[in-house]
């Protein structure tokens, strides 16, 4: 990539956060409506995290942004289906997941069938922990193309980026050569995976330079998390897991340090984030009510920065051509 165009090689990152993932995909669409692009076509490499990995997952499937609202709007009660009989027999919760996966799993089967990580339209990376190995993964689809890796569906991949513990059990799947993983949610280290782009990005892209590259990171909204901390300095393993409290300072935490990680590696960087109230914060609130809230704050934030999402529209837009005139107009609201 020559210093001479405006030309970049465009990274989006989408955090995880449950049905919070609506305000990325209103985000996404305000993106696609002002360049007139589809998320493959805006971008060289996505990476998501639980349900920023299910919208990276669906954006190589070809969904596009309005696809993936609907999703939320109409299929979040289906994975997060209340049941008075499992909220017994769990204790709430207490003494075994939330969640029967099945339900889960069956979308996901219905969402993107038999497709592998290999067949992606553009390339993404997908983050997951792996219980058999106690580490860390990143599956991505360059390296199973590359041969580096083994291939997997990416209806397994989704139900593992998104198996947070408390909420769902384990995703169990084979790879392409016969190994049984068994993995859960990749915001246990990763929630927000922009800082893993620049190994990715060098790894397939040797030579390049950090100020070629140009990161869009889109957060599931910064909650307003306040504790009872007189509760918490003498709580147990009940009185942290109740809630979701450990989840919640586990994914706040790993993302807010990779923010301030992020904003030294990247020159070209922009982070989308909205401030959620704390009633907001829920990942599993499926109510149409808090949808509709989640959906009007997005409303808000897009109103309120309209600038910014014309300045990144006009990057990714001047990334796509190498004609230096056309860059240097501005694009259109």
């Amino acid at each position: 990539m020559s210093a001479a165009t405006n030309r970049k090689y465009c990274v989006l990152s989408v955090d995880g956060g449950g049905v919070r993932g609506i305000i990325p995909a209103r985000l996404l669409k305000e993106i696609e409506l002002r360049t007139g692009k589809t998320i493959p076509e805006l971008f060289d490499l996505a990476l998501g995290t639980s349900t920023g990995g299910l919208i990276t997952i669906a954006s190589a499937c070809n969904f596009n942004s309005n696809d993936m609202i609907d999703l939320y709007q109409n299929s979040s009660a289906k994975i997060f289906p209340y049941s008075v009989m499992r909220a017994i027999a769990t204790v709430g919760g207490l003494e075994g997941p939330k969640y029967d996966r099945d339900a889960l799993d069956t979308l996901l089967e219905e969402y993107f069938g038999d497709t592998l990580l290999s067949e992606a339209n553009f390339p993404i990376c997908i983050t997951s922990y792996n219980l058999d190995t106690a580490a860390p993964e990143i599956w991505s689809s360059e390296d199973v193309i590359k041969g580096f890796s083994p291939d997997v569906k990416l209806k397994d991949l989704a139900g593992a980026t998104s198996a947070a513990p408390t909420y769902f059990a384990p995703k169990e799947f084979y790879d392409s050569e016969g190994v049984l993983h068994h993995a859960i949610d990749g915001g246990m280290f990763l929630n927000n995976p922009q800082i893993y782009a620049i190994n990715e990005v060098l790894k397939h892209n040797p030579g390049i330079a950090r100020e070629e590259i140009l990161v869009v990171s889109i957060g599931t909204g910064n909650v307003e998390l306040k504790w009872d901390t007189e509760a918490l300095k003498n709580a147990g393993i009940l009185g942290w897991i109740k809630g979701g409290k450990i989840i919640d300072v586990m994914m706040d935490g790993n993302t807010d340090f990779s923010d301030l990680t992020a904003a030294i590696i990247y020159p070209n960087y922009h982070r989308l984030q909205i401030n959620l109230p704390k009633e907001l914060g829920e990942m599993d609130n499926t109510s149409e009510e808090n949808l509709a809230a989640l959906l009007e704050k997005a409303e808000e934030y897009i109103a309120q920065n309209s600038a910014l999402f014309d300045e990144i529209a006009h990057q990714l837009t001047c990334s796509l051509v190498s004609n230096e005139d056309l860059c240097s107009t501005e694009l259109a609201a």
